[in-house]
């Protein structure tokens, strides 16, 4: 009676492999480009610190901004200096915010109006 004295759960020895496991992360987009940067963003005599990276797409500080002004992200417009709005969609640094970077943030009114990129660059406080 052949097999008879073979045990039923016998593995098959596998074949070894001399490379280690590399565990790779795909959470990120850009491997190795975690770069923590600080955007400063002014609104009239406000100005709010927000911690995000440079390869991380803009909409996150608006995000942040929101959850900070607790007004809602579809009310909130970013711009940089030269008067250029910040696209939503796109990557922080594609647009140029870096660490340090200065925004100016303008918000919709009760009128659905955005408040003037003019009246928000030239805001200076009066103190008497």
């Amino acid at each position: 009676m052949k097999g008879k004295n073979k045990k039923k759960n016998e593995e098959k020895p596998q074949p070894k492999d001399d490379k280690p496991l590399q565990k790779i992360d795909f959470s990120l987009n850009y491997i190795g480009h975690h770069v923590p940067i600080l955007v400063k963003v002014k609104h009239f005599n406000q100005i709010y610190t927000i911690f995000t990276e440079e390869y991380k797409k803009s909409i996150e500080i608006k995000e942040e901004l929101s959850f900070i002004t607790h007004i809602a992200v579809e009310n909130i417009r970013l711009y940089l200096e030269n008067k250029r709005i910040v696209e939503d969609d796109n990557m922080n640094h594609d647009q140029q915010i870096k660490h340090n970077t200065v925004l100016y943030a303008a918000f919709k009114n009760n009128l659905d109006e955005w408040e003037s990129f003019s009246e928000l660059i030239n805001f200076k406080i009066n103190i008497k």
